[in-house]
């Protein structure tokens, strides 16, 4: 029965495609229309076939050649100047590898045969199309993780890992620097801190990991130190560097040494013999080296004190830094504008209200704070530009606070979603009118705005028939 259905199969389709060849023959010889049809009756016999065989793996096989042949075919008989067809011959090459890899149920050799095919896929689209410039290389180089990783993780080997990952990497670097910058200029620069993850490996059991990075931050600011007094004596800039791995490595080790004082203390040190080498090579009108030691000294001390619960010292620390920045930008752009007022408010009002712990969250301080901050914003706006009114955008974002209060202390839905509406509205119709008065278009989203209203009206009147219900 089956040999009759295969027989059958072949001899229907052999018709169906000599019927349409003819036609094509007789009508349009021109152009071989008729592999269109004769392509997709060729999936009859061989469907049957691959179910006579019960074989997935013959159907994929099969089924995968056939495409492959009619994309080729339709590509030279088209389209001859430009192979296109490669794409769709690559995603049907994945049809029997998934079913390959499926049966298998091998991760390595599935990930050995993925990455093999993508980077073969990469390597012809780079000759076909951009035969000038190998950049097949970079997403090759990336492919070439995937069987190293599987391979480690499977054979939990975390140091030979680090080893041939670290070794990829710097290859990486340096063939990278040969195709775009030869001769070898840069790659020396990132390749050598790359091997403090295969050290971190092999001495983390021997050695506490706060030791491994204090020394590796040394050794790492001495290196790039070294690299600028030998290569590039004209300008010192490896004292930015040396104070980015310095911060971060010192400051590392002792928060995993729970040492967290040290961490601050060391952090500060760092940050202020990094201000005062680079004041006195570049000079104090660098305003910016200061308020980068400034902004890495705060963090730290904002994660100590957050570590301690400490909150008004957190508050306190990020009240004066951002106080501090500002004026020194303000000081250093010499501006006739007084734009610093305008921190004020938002670098002030949290150092205020740790002074009132217990009513933070009430909605009559929520109240009394937005009407301050509007009131403040309003002020700065009629003296300082009254030419234009923008005090209505921070008083938009301000009076959101005691409505959240309100809705957060009440649970009222349909109340919070009227109010925030209404607030909505007004903030794009009083836009509308100093903007740009002579086109109301204000109308449009407060027609969207509405269904938030109308919608918490249905959703509660739902939720109470179910509950009668």
């Amino acid at each position: 029965m089956k040999n009759y259905r295969l027989g059958f199969s072949i001899a229907g389709s052999s018709l169906i495609i000599g019927t349409f060849v003819g036609i094509n023959l007789l009508t349009s010889p021109s152009f071989p229309w008729s592999l269109f049809p004769a392509f997709a009756a060729l999936w009859w016999p061989l469907a049957v076939y691959s179910h006579t065989k019960k074989s997935t793996m013959t159907m994929a096989i099969l089924g995968c050649s056939l495409a492959s042949t009619f994309f080729i075919s339709i590509n030279l008989i088209t389209s001859p100047g430009f192979p296109w067809c490669i794409f769709p011959v690559f995603a049907l090459l994945w049809w029997p590898l998934g079913v390959h890899m499926a049966k298998s149920r091998n991760a390595l050799l599935a990930s050995i045969e993925g990455s093999v095919l993508i980077s073969l896929f990469f390597a012809v689209v780079n000759t076909v199309t951009s035969p000038g410039f190998p950049w097949a290389f970079f997403p090759i180089f990336a492919l070439i993780w995937w069987p190293l990783s599987v391979f480690c993780t499977v054979k939990g080997k975390s140091k030979l890992f680090s080893i041939s990952g670290s070794l990829l990497v710097i290859g990486f670097f340096f063939i990278t620097d040969l195709i775009t910058s030869s001769p070898i200029e840069w790659a020396f620069y990132p390749a050598f801190p790359v091997l403090v993850w295969p050290a971190v490996s092999f001495l983390r059991k021997s050695i506490k990991i706060e030791k491994i990075l204090m020394t590796s931050g040394l050794i790492l600011a001495g290196y790039y130190i070294s690299l600028n007094v030998l290569f590039s004596p004209s300008y010192p800039w490896s004292i930015f560097v040396a104070y980015g791995i310095l911060l971060a490595m010192i400051s590392s080790s002792f928060w995993f040494g729970k040492k967290e004082i040290w961490a601050l203390w060391g952090t500060a040190v760092i940050s202020a013999l990094f201000i005062a080498t680079a004041f006195y090579i570049a000079g104090i009108k660098e305003i910016w080296i200061a308020e980068t030691a400034l902004i890495a000294t705060s963090v730290q001390a904002c994660t100590f004190f957050s570590s301690r619960k400490n909150y008004k010292s957190l508050i306190l620390t990020g009240s004066a830094t951002l106080i501090i920045i500002a004026t020194m930008e303000y000081l250093s752009l010499k501006s006739d504008h007084i734009w610093l007022l305008y921190i004020v408010f938002p670098a002030l009002w949290p150092l205020i209200m740790t002074l009132f712990p217990k009513h933070m969250g009430t909605f009559p301080f929520a109240l009394f704070s937005s009407a301050t901050g509007i009131l403040y914003y309003g002020i700065l706006n009629i003296l300082l530009s009254p030419a234009h009114v923008w005090f209505i955008y921070p008083t938009f974002l301000l009076l959101w606070w005691p409505l959240a209060i309100y809705y957060a202390k009440t649970k009222r839905s349909i109340r919070f979603s009227l109010l925030g509406s209404l607030l909505i509205i007004i903030f794009f119709g009083a836009t509308n009118y100093f903007t740009s008065p002579q086109i109301m278009w204000f109308v449009f989203p407060s027609f969207l705005i509405l269904w938030w209203p109308l919608s918490a009206v249905f959703a509660q009147k739902r939720q109470r028939a179910l509950e009668e219900e």
